[in-house]
């Protein structure tokens, strides 16, 4: 079996107009292809991509002057984060959901 999520990835910054030569990238990368889809952007296909980290630290190092967001929605309620690439380094950022306290006024 396996765990599926849904990837998107973005481009926050660049100093140089690369979206061309990243989906060139992504189109010689079978793994990376695979778990994107068809290009960066919105991916409505959920995968199994378990290299995404390295994959993507790997892309980033081709890419120096570039921030990548890549955006994950796992199979299971919750299970949201953001991850943040630039050089081959990577920074994530897990999902906080949280409730509101019960307030008597709201009552309706």
């Amino acid at each position: 079996m396996g765990y599926y999520t849904n990837h998107i990835l973005s481009i926050v910054e660049s100093k140089t107009r690369v979206n061309n030569n990243v989906q060139e990238y992504i189109n010689n990368h079978e793994e990376i292809e695979y778990g994107l889809g068809d290009s960066f952007g919105e991916n409505e296909e959920a995968h199994k991509w378990y290299t995404h980290e390295d994959d993507m630290k790997e892309l980033s190092k081709n890419f120096i002057d570039t921030l990548f967001l890549l955006e994950g929605e796992g199979e299971e309620g919750g299970d949201l984060w953001k991850e943040y690439y630039r050089n081959g380094k990577m920074q994530r950022c897990d999902a906080k959901l949280t409730y509101d306290d019960f307030d008597e006024d709201k009552l309706i």
